[in-house]
């Protein structure tokens, strides 16, 4: 009787050990598919910020992504001393902060921060993707904003009479190295998302036209 009482608590303590393994098991899961749904969400937001850039530049003028255009998250400089994410801010390395929430960064503590004026496309209402919150933002990587000179330098792909082939490395489609005159400025693309259940995604997209 003794020994059928032992083995039957080790039977009881396995059943137990098994059940909370299923149920680690299913929330990790459960978080890696919200986690996935919100990065492909991510993505949606990049197409949008890109369709949005190659739209402007069939109906506005060259001209149109030296300046700010605050209304759809993009900025014609690349703000250095910029933190996305909020996380690198603190009171002896003031950043500026993206609003993403529409409340003047709120939650964060006072005297962490440079600013938190910078808005993102996507306010009031923000995008919806599948259940998924995505917001936006695009900045150009120049020095400042206004037309490019040897002040206002911009980072930009290679001529194509550079001597390096380093812009082909990787590269998925037909054809040689970009040409000098399509060497526009690189833009940075930062889409935040909000998931269901508080899953946060941040991602950024380096690219060119």
């Amino acid at each position: 009787m003794l020994i059928a009482l032992f083995a039957l608590v080790l039977l009881l303590l396995g059943a137990t050990a098994l059940v909370r393994s299923v149920d680690t098991s299913t929330l990790i899961a459960g978080n890696l598919a919200f986690k996935q749904d919100a990065t492909e969400a991510a993505g949606v937001g990049s197409e949008q910020a890109m369709a949005w850039m190659e739209a402007k530049m069939d109906t506005e003028a060259s001209t149109f992504f030296e300046s700010d255009y605050e209304a759809a998250g993009y900025y014609a400089s690349s703000m250095d001393n910029l933190d996305p994410t909020g996380a690198s801010s603190t009171s002896t390395n003031k950043l500026r902060l993206v609003d993403w929430d529409d409340d003047t960064c709120a939650k964060v503590p006072a005297g962490t921060y440079d600013d938190c004026v910078i808005k993102p496309w996507g306010l009031n209402p923000a995008i919806n993707v599948n259940g998924n919150s995505v917001k936006w933002l695009i900045v150009r990587l120049c020095k400042t904003s206004g037309p490019i000179t040897s002040v206002n330098w911009c980072s930009k792909p290679p001529p194509s009479n550079a001597s390096t082939s380093a812009s082909e490395r990787g590269e998925l489609g037909a054809g040689g190295r970009i040409a000098g005159a399509e060497s526009g400025p690189y833009f940075r693309v930062i889409v935040r998302v909000i998931g269901p259940r508080g899953t946060a995604s941040l991602t950024e997209t380096i690219l060119h036209f």
